[in-house]
C-alpha cells in the first residue's frame, strides 16, 4: 500500500456547528472547513485506500468523490496542512548527555507582591497577599537583568515584562531596572524593547511620558463597561476603578506612542464574550485579550472558591460559538483588523487550558 494513503494512522476529529462541517487534524492541531460529503465520507477513511474500496457501502459515495477526497487529503499532507501518523520527533538525550540550554530572550521581572485592588475573582487573597507584600530591591533587580543577559548568548532582540501584583507600586525599581537593562543592551550591542501588566489605577502623566519614552508595550485590564466593571475591579475601600483606568488608557489612545492591549476577565455575572470584546473595539482598542476567571482564595478558610461549574460549560459554548460567528465572516472577509486572543478553562477540572472541547 502506498503509505501516502494509509489513513488508519490518521489522527482527527470532526463535528458541525452551526451548520458548518469542521474537521481537525490533531498532531497538526489545523482546522478545516469541508462540504458534506467529506464530512460523511471520513467515517470510512481510516480503513480504506484508493485501492481498496470495496469495504464502503455500494452506491454511498461515487468512486469519483472517494478519489476525489483521497486526493485532496494527500494534497493536504504534502504540504504539511495534515499530519498522517506520528510526526517525527528529535533523538532525545540518552540520560548521559549534557543538555544545553535554549539561549534566552524574554524575561518576566516580579517587582511587586503587592496590589492597591481589591477584585473579587483575584486569585491571590483578593490582591491582599496573605498579608505579607513584598516589593523588589535594587540588589535583586540588577541580578535578575544579569540573568537575562548572560543567558541570553546571542539573541540580539531581548524583551523584559514588568509584572505584579501591582508593578507600578514599585515604580523606582522598575525605572531603575530599565534603565539599568537599556546600558547592558546599548554596551552589548543588543536591542531590548519592555511591556508592562497594569491594573491601570497608577497611571499619571509622568508614569505614561516614561513609559511611551522606552516604548513600553501596555497591557491594562478593563472588564467592559463601567457597570460590571466597577462590579469587580475595585480599590481597598470598595470604590470602582472603570472612569481612572479609562482615562489613562484615552491618554495612551490619544498619544500613539506606544502599543496598548486590554484583558478582560469573566465571571458568571458577565460572560457575554462577544459583547464586551466588541464594546472594548468600540472604544478604540485593537487588541484585546479576555478570559474566564478560573478560581480564588476565600479569606476565612483559604479554600478555593469555584467562579464556573459544569453548569456553566454550555454558556461558555454558547458564547464562544457565537464570537465565532460573529466574526468569522469579516476574517474571511479581510475586513477585520483587530487581534484577539482568549484563555479558556476547563469549567469540569477548574483548571486553564490552551482549548476547550466542544461537543
Amino acid at each position: 500500500m502506498d503509505e501516502s494513503h494509509d489513513f488508519s494512522k490518521w489522527e482527527f476529529h470532526k463535528f458541525e456547528i452551526n451548520g458548518r462541517h469542521i474537521l481537525y487534524d490533531v498532531n497538526s492541531a489545523q482546522f478545516f472547513s469541508i462540504d458534506e460529503a467529506t464530512y460523511n465520507l471520513l467515517d470510512y477513511i481510516k480503513k480504506y485506500d484508493k485501492d481498496d474500496l470495496s469495504g464502503i457501502p455500494a452506491g454511498k459515495f461515487p468512486k469519483e468523490d472517494i478519489l476525489d477526497t483521497l486526493e485532496e487529503l494527500e494534497d493536504y499532507r504534502e504540504k504539511g496542512l495534515i499530519c498522517i501518523g506520528k510526526p517525527e520527533l528529535p533523538d532525545m538525550p540518552d540520560g548521559n548527555e549534557t543538555v544545553k540550554l535554549a539561549p534566552l530572550s524574554k524575561l518576566t521581572i516580579n517587582v511587586a507582591n503587592d496590589c492597591n485592588m481589591r477584585c473579587k475573582y483575584c486569585w491571590n487573597h483578593y490582591g491582599t497577599y496573605t498579608g505579607s507584600p513584598k516589593l523588589m530591591d535594587e540588589n535583586t533587580a540588577v541580578k535578575a537583568v544579569d540573568f537575562l543577559f548572560n543567558r541570553s548568548e546571542d539573541s540580539k532582540n531581548l524583551e523584559i515584562d514588568f509584572y505584579g501584583g501591582e508593578p507600578l507600586l514599585n515604580f523606582d525599581i522598575l525605572k531603575f531596572c530599565t534603565e539599568y537593562a537599556f546600558k547592558r543592551a546599548e554596551t552589548e550591542n543588543k536591542k531590548i524593547t519592555f511591556s508592562i501588566q497594569t491594573n491601570g489605577t497608577l497611571l499619571d502623566d509622568g508614569i505614561i511620558e516614561y513609559l511611551e519614552g522606552r516604548n513600553f508595550g501596555i497591557f491594562m485590564s478593563i472588564d467592559g463597561d463601567s457597570m460590571y466593571h466597577d462590579s469587580v475591579r475595585i480599590e481597598k475601600d470598595g470604590t470602582g476603578t472603570w472612569s481612572k483606568v479609562t482615562s489613562a488608557a484615552r491618554k495612551i489612545l490619544d498619544n500613539r506612542r506606544s502599543k496598548i492591549q486590554i484583558r478582560a476577565t469573566l465571571t458568571p455575572s458577565n460572560m457575554n464574550l462577544s459583547d464586551t470584546v466588541q464594546y472594548l473595539e468600540k472604544m478604540g482598542f485593537e487588541k484585546v485579550a479576555a478570559e474566564y476567571a478560573l478560581e480564588l482564595d476565600t479569606k476565612k478558610d483559604n479554600k478555593k472558591k469555584v467562579f464556573f461549574n459544569s453548569a456553566d460549560r454550555d454558556r461558555q459554548r454558547d458564547e464562544l460559538i457565537r464570537y465565532a460567528m460573529t466574526y468569522l465572516d469579516k476574517i474571511l472577509a479581510g475586513s477585520y483588523s483587530s487581534w484577539f486572543d482568549l484563555e479558556i478553562a476547563d469549567v469540569y477540572n477548574n483548571t486553564p487550558s490552551s482549548w476547550a472541547e466542544i461537543t
